[in-house]
């Protein structure tokens, strides 16, 4: 959704800047894509360890703790 909407901004201040008229809207994909990439990995790093430990835990002992 960010992106979508970042792209749209980015668009929307082009064409009203006035750039439109003296040269071309281009989307670097690759790096849109690099960079989703890169945020794709950094949340599973960051959400998997805690996540794996609540799944050994019984719901009901989950529920219990406060930690």
């Amino acid at each position: 959704m960010g992106v979508a909407l970042g792209l749209l901004l980015s668009y929307r201040l082009f064409d009203w800047g006035g750039f439109s008229e003296i040269s071309e809207f281009v989307i670097p994909w690759g790096e849109v894509l690099l960079v989703l990439a890169i945020a794709f990995a950094v949340t599973l790093i960051a959400t998997l360890p805690p996540s794996g430990r609540a799944a050994k835990l019984a719901p009901a002992e989950a529920l219990r703790r406060i930690d």
